[in-house]
């Protein structure tokens, strides 16, 4: 019978050494490179699960940033309602400014209550108004009021300047308006 020598290098059997390196190559190849993409995959879902997490807290700060202004708007509000509400006469007065503002073609861009004074016979509130447009559209709203809102009394009026090319201005109206007791 014939008997082989393996072949060695320097004392090293190497069938044993190609059957060490290929079971840690399949190894690697079962084991460790799925636990490796495991992991680099569990990494980005932590990556993405924090970027969610500030997103929710950015929003979340957002929400009560705008809850904070609405509740500061819905006081305003409800001071402004509790001026305006008790009178009757000026509801009725800011309706009829606006239509009479679309009418004569300015932009009403604020309104604020004036202040009130008592008589025997009768209320005056004021109302102050802040509208842009042109200086004619002001002569006609002021022409309109004096003749369709009997109740109305014209206090001031301020013309500022915004653009003299295309001749608008800012026009500030302080009314007088006068209901009964």
């Amino acid at each position: 019978m014939l008997i082989c020598k393996k072949p060695k290098i320097f004392d090293v059997d190497l069938y044993a050494l190609a059957a060490f390196v290929g079971f840690c190559a399949l190894t690697w190849l079962a084991l460790i490179k799925p636990l490796n993409e495991k992991v680099s995959q569990q990494h980005l879902d932590q990556e993405e699960q924090r970027l969610n997490k500030e997103s929710a807290q950015t929003k979340l700060v957002n929400l009560q940033e705008l809850t904070r202004q609405e509740q500061v708007l819905a006081s305003r509000l409800k001071q402004t309602r509790n001026i305006l509400g008790d009178n009757a006469a000026i509801p009725e007065a800011i309706r009829n400014m606006e239509r009479l503002c679309r009418l004569c073609g300015l932009r009403l861009d604020e309104i604020n209550p004036g202040e009130d004074t008592f008589t025997q016979h009768f209320r005056k509130t004021g109302l102050h108004l802040r509208l842009s447009g042109t200086f004619p559209q002001g002569q006609a709203l002021l022409t309109q009021i004096r003749e369709e809102l009997y109740y109305v009394r014209i206090k001031s009026m301020l013309v500022t300047m915004k653009d003299t090319q295309l001749n608008l201005c800012e026009i500030v109206i302080d009314l007088d308006i006068f209901s009964a007791r």
